[in-house]
């Protein structure tokens, strides 16, 4: 029993380091939060209407809400923009629109999820 109970907690030591191991490694960055920010700026300058900014999305892939007019808002996201063992970030977007439904403005934030 003391051998299979030695075997045991090696076993354990090994895989509780395995699992350190990969949890440190390096982080790897799929898309930059300036590569998206540089892109979406030039390509959905402020000044531009709601139709452009959706269509130029649509045109890129990228996740979106419809037109929210309550808020004149337009939500999107960008997923796995990094990632490392156990997280995953992504590139959130807000564009907001003026009274005559054109962009006002562009905020963008990183956000991380995992255990």
């Amino acid at each position: 029993m003391t051998n299979y109970m030695a075997g045991l907690t090696r076993y354990f030591l090994l895989f509780t380091l395995c699992v350190a191991v990969n949890a440190c490694r390096e982080r790897r960055v799929n898309t930059s939060r300036d590569q998206v920010e540089s892109r979406l700026r030039s390509s959905i300058p402020v000044g531009s209407n709601v139709a452009h900014a959706v269509a130029t999305l649509d045109s890129l892939g990228v996740e979106h809400s419809e037109y929210i007019q309550s808020t004149r808002t337009v939500d999107a996201i960008i997923r796995r923009t990094a990632e490392s063992f156990l997280v995953e970030e992504a590139i959130q977007m807000r564009f907001t629109f003026d009274e005559n439904d054109r962009l006002a403005r562009i905020s963008f934030d990183e956000v991380a999820t995992g255990p």
